[in-house]
């Protein structure tokens, strides 16, 4: 082992600052008010005497090791963070590609736009409808001892007189329509496929026809299914598709109170389908001759 010469000068300074350090520490300690605390200046003074008198005691010391241990922690916890936020991400991505699989359920575009198509509904669902229909009208009309509407009878009147009043004899026209069941893969909200009291496909757009005797609060809920599925279903098929809506006035509305008021503060409520082209309003007058047919 090496001997190594005594510096006695480094020593003495050493010393005197051991001292300083002391007396520092016992004035803190036991003079300083209040006395017997603990500060956080009398450990740093501990804490440097500490090193000062291993300073002497070995031949180094060094904190490398622990600096270099903290700033190493920092890293990962930094590099960790990173990961994290990364694989969010990640997971994000997967999440909105599963969605998208899931809607389309694998069906290319133009393959939706061939198998989704308008067929004739169920039997059993026109039937269900119509009668949910003659409660809503019975319960619209409150008039005592007057005749109830029959539907359907009042529908077929009503578009037999707009296939002929525009011309759309040529045209393959048919009654109680609804989507086909690739329709579930359109829309994201709902697999109610609405019937639609008719249907014209012309050489430049596809048209769904309602008939109302008026616009109430319980048919806007009815009239918004139907915009909404029509809505979903011509952005699947990127085609012109848009709902008629023939509004009608029966000569017994005539005689009592004008419907179109109503009708109109309804409409308010459907503006946006209306400028999006979505949805056009008709209104049709029945005369009593044309109406003698249409009452239970």
């Amino acid at each position: 082992m090496e001997n190594k010469k005594t510096n006695w000068f480094v020593r003495i300074l050493i010393l005197m600052l051991s001292l300083l350090i002391t007396v520092l520490i016992s004035y803190n300690f036991f003079i300083a008010k209040p006395q017997g605390e603990i500060s956080n200046g009398l450990v740093t003074l501990i804490m440097l005497l500490i090193i000062v008198v291993l300073s002497e005691a070995f031949d180094n010391i060094s904190f490398g090791k622990i600096l270099s241990l903290n700033r190493e922690v920092k890293e990962k916890s930094k590099e960790v963070k990173e990961l994290k936020v990364e694989k969010e991400g990640l997971l994000n991505m997967l999440v909105n590609n599963i969605s998208v699989q899931t809607q389309s359920v694998g069906i290319s575009g133009n393959e939706l736009k061939e198998i989704l198509t308008v067929i004739k509904a169920d039997p059993e669902r026109i039937e269900e409808e119509t009668k949910e229909k003659e409660d809503l009208h019975g319960e619209e009309d409150t008039t005592p001892n007057k005749k109830r509407l029959d539907i359907r009878k009042f529908e077929k009147t009503v578009l037999n007189q707009f296939i002929e009043a525009n011309n759309y004899t040529n045209y393959l026209f048919n009654e109680q329509v609804t989507f086909s069941k690739s329709f579930n893969n359109v829309d994201p909200i709902s697999r109610i496929s609405p019937i639609f009291d008719g249907y014209i496909e012309t050489s430049d757009s596809e048209i769904f026809v309602e008939v109302k005797p008026r616009i109430s609060k319980y048919n806007r809920d009815y009239l918004y299914l139907r915009l909404s599925a029509l809505y979903h279903y011509r952005k699947a098929k990127n085609i012109k598709a848009y709902l008629l809506l023939i509004l009608v006035e029966l000569p017994e509305d005539l005689e009592n109170s004008s419907p179109s008021n109503t009708n109109e503060k309804a409409l308010q409520h459907f503006e946006p389908a209306i400028e999006l082209g979505l949805l056009k309003v008709k209104t049709m007058k029945l005369t009593k001759e044309q109406t003698q047919d249409i009452y239970r």
